[in-house]
């Protein structure tokens, strides 16, 4: 495999973005592996970062003089930044990303960085990945929230640099204690019914010490390839996903398979104004969950509902309202245990993602720098509900 950095002497690590819940992760797994390291950060560096003895250097991600007087000692830098803050438009969130990552690239190279890894994300790629889609691994998506473009854009301007010394690591989910992804599914295996598709898709899930180990290898991997797919190479379904997430937390998740067409026809019209209300609705949302809801829900219930709705004229105005708000187009794939819970409907995206079923044993995961994952979905679950049943004191 040749010689690899380690062996070349003593490093220095900067992670930018340490005040991150992944970038966190990764500084924490290179100091108690040995590495000098610095945490780079925008502004604070955060309440779990603040309370452990690490070297940490504030910048201006608009100053790239301040990137140089941060990085000047420093030989490697694993990127996991990612600007989250609300700007004018989304468009302008992503520029934002971009610009830093370009004076990242110039700071590298004028600092003599020997090695970049950079943290992209599998949601470069469509959301409904196939084997197809991944053997196109360039072809990105045509994705217009923000998130995805930013990803997409930064992880570009990695790539154009064309140098030899650049790994650009895609996570799938990453899961565990304080990420995002466990404490979205253990809010959702909590009194809700989850509706997913009734095709088989796959959740590409990784931990984020799995990631970390991952990002040390790529490190002192003299041969790194150029882009590796961080995914533990279990096959877990989205039903298994959130099935060991409602086990480490002692309850039994309620899920429900639909077909594809009536989930796609029926999307939840609650979740779309959920979706508003995160733009500024909120109020709207909220009358919406609690009196509409079950106002169109008490509605739905009327003896004769089913012949006013048999109606052409009446199938135009009102069919789509009342499906999708008084559930009734799954009614009759429900039992009757399964009614007691409230329906959560997924949104497009995640509809798209659900069907997913690329295999990703096909691509590079890691093995060719003799990385093997070690760390079991129930394993990493039980270990995010440790620190959800704490209220996530740690």
């Amino acid at each position: 495999m040749g010689k690899s950095a380690v062996e070349m002497g003593h490093m220095k690590i900067a992670v930018v973005g340490a005040a991150g819940e992944v970038g966190y992760y990764v500084i924490e797994f290179l100091k108690r592996r040995g590495h000098e390291t610095l945490g780079v950060v925008r502004s604070s560096p955060g309440p779990l970062l603040s309370r452990e003895e690490t070297e940490v250097a504030r910048i201006d991600p608009e100053n790239e003089s301040s990137l140089d007087r941060a990085l000047g000692h420093c030989d490697i830098v694993v990127n996991c930044a990612l600007d989250t803050r609300t700007y004018a438009t989304a468009r302008e969130r992503v520029e934002k990303n971009v610009r830093f990552c370009n004076h990242l690239l110039r700071c590298a190279e004028r600092n003599r960085i020997r090695k970049i890894v950079h943290l992209s994300s599998i949601a470069v790629l469509p959301s409904r990945l196939t084997n197809d889609r991944l053997g196109c691994p360039f072809a990105y998506a045509n994705k217009s929230d923000w998130y995805a473009r930013a990803k997409i854009e930064t992880e570009k301007a990695f790539l154009r640099i064309g140098r030899s010394n650049i790994v650009i690591i895609r996570p799938g989910i990453v899961y565990g204690a304080r990420t995002f992804w466990s404490r979205m599914a253990f809010e959702r295996v909590l009194n809700n019914r989850l509706l997913l598709p009734d095709v088989q898709g796959y959740c590409y899930a990784v931990h984020p010490l799995d990631l970390s180990r991952l990002i040390e290898r790529a490190i002192v991997a003299s041969d790194s390839p150029k882009v590796i797919y961080a995914s533990n190479p279990e096959q877990i379904t989205w039903e298994s996903y959130y099935a060991a997430h409602a086990k480490a937390l002692g309850v039994e998740a309620v899920i429900q398979r639909i077909p594809v067409h009536i989930m796609r026809r029926e999307m939840s019209l609650s979740h779309r104004m959920v979706k508003w209300g995160a733009d500024g609705l909120h109020g709207a949302a909220a009358f919406f969950r609690t009196g509409a809801y079950s106002t169109m829900k008490w509605v739905s219930q009327i003896p004769f509902r089913e012949s006013i709705l048999k109606l052409p004229k009446a199938e135009k105005i009102g069919l789509r309202l009342y499906e999708t708000i008084a559930d009734s187009a799954i009614r009759p794939h429900m039992s009757s245990s399964e009614e007691s819970y409230r329906p959560l409907y997924p949104s497009s995206s995640e509809l798209e993602m659900y069907q997913s079923n690329a295999d990703l044993r096909r691509v590079e995961v890691g093995q060719s720098i003799g990385f093997k994952y070690e760390i079991s979905l129930e394993q990493g679950c039980e270990n995010a509900a440790l620190w959800w049943s704490n209220k996530f004191i740690f």
